[in-house]
């Protein structure tokens, strides 16, 4: 159904044919218990936007939240899984959109229209739009989503350790890129935020493919390494992700040439030589450290990502998809 729109026209005017979906959002860390409230999104709306919400709610209602909760600080749960990507959040609420929604929406206007002749006479087409929406949603059921925070998240223990050479060649070099790309995300936080990383780059923190299993966000919120080997999709997801690395190294590169401008006309420059200007100087080195760093990461990461195959020629199934493999140099 939600690919023909045009066969569920509920409302004589296309602007106002998008269909809303109710969000029932439950939070644990609420000054009330188990505190909850009920968001509408579009049924094209996306993550961020949903996130934005959700900030925008816990940011102005301080009677009910500490403070605002920021989108990097939102973990979302439906139905014992972590929602963590624009790809499962739109999948989601596209599932609830074609279970629930649209028949509901179905039904009601059904009986709507067989209530033709019981409508007031003298009521303006703003009322009456007013009053064919209530009666189409009253009633609809809404999408139930768990919402905690990042700290509550992290405060739990790994299930159980494992090292990496238990695992098969595929999935040991799939977490090493998940390892590499969060290496290259960890230089360009302490990038744009000197003052509030250690000034010295080898002392800077180090993600190693294994501390990864020991991670619980990762495991729930970019690859469930316990059970599954790494399907084409997810491979999807982690190039997604690495797109990001590129505009950050970018990004990174183009700040640092910059600082190295500076640094020529501030050489010949004896007022420079202060104990303000030698901060400054060391600051920068420590930032173009860390762009370098970014880009052996990079590199690496990339060489990695080369030797991934994605086997085409295999038809995916409901039950099977299709499963990354690699390519063994030795």
């Amino acid at each position: 159904m939600t690919e023909n729109r045009e066969n569920r026209r509920y409302f004589d005017d296309e602007e106002y044919d998008k269909i809303m979906i109710p969000i029932y959002v439950i939070c644990d860390f609420a000054k009330i218990p188990d505190y909850r409230f009920v968001l509408n999104v579009s049924e094209d709306d996306n993550f961020a936007g949903f996130q934005d919400m959700i900030h925008h709610k816990t940011a102005n209602t301080p009677d009910v939240f500490h403070a605002a909760l920021d989108p990097y600080e939102q973990r979302f749960i439906h139905n014992g899984f972590f929602v963590a990507t624009p790809a499962k959040y739109r999948d989601i609420l596209q599932t609830h959109l074609k279970n629930f929604i649209e028949p509901h929406l179905e039904s009601r206007f059904k009986e709507y229209e067989e209530t033709a002749d019981q409508r007031p006479q003298t009521i303006s087409e703003e009322e009456l739009f007013e009053r064919k929406k209530n009666f189409l949603y009253a009633g609809a059921p809404a999408l139930n989503i768990y919402l905690t925070t990042r700290q509550k998240v992290t405060s739990e223990a790994s299930e159980r350790e494992r090292s990496l050479m238990d695992f098969t060649l595929v999935k040991r070099k799939f977490i090493l890129c998940y390892a590499l790309y969060q290496n290259v995300v960890e230089c360009f936080e302490n990038f744009k935020n000197p003052e509030q990383a250690q000034w010295e780059s080898q002392n800077r923190r180090f993600i190693n493919p294994e501390d990864l299993l020991a991670d619980i966000n990762f495991k729930h919120e970019y690859y469930d390494w316990q059970e599954n080997e790494p399907t084409v999709i997810q491979f999807g997801e982690l190039i997604e992700r690495v797109a990001d690395n590129f505009n950050q190294i970018a990004e990174m590169i183009k700040e640092a040439c910059a600082e190295l401008d500076k640094e020529k006309v501030e050489n010949d420059d004896e007022e420079f030589l202060d104990e303000e200007y030698q901060t400054t100087i060391k600051r920068r080195k420590f930032k173009i450290q860390l762009m370098m760093d970014g880009m052996r990461y990079m590199a690496t990461l990339n060489q990695n990502l080369a030797n991934f195959i994605v086997p085409l020629h295999e038809r995916p199934t409901e039950l099977q998809p299709r499963m990354l493999k690699y390519r063994d140099m030795h």
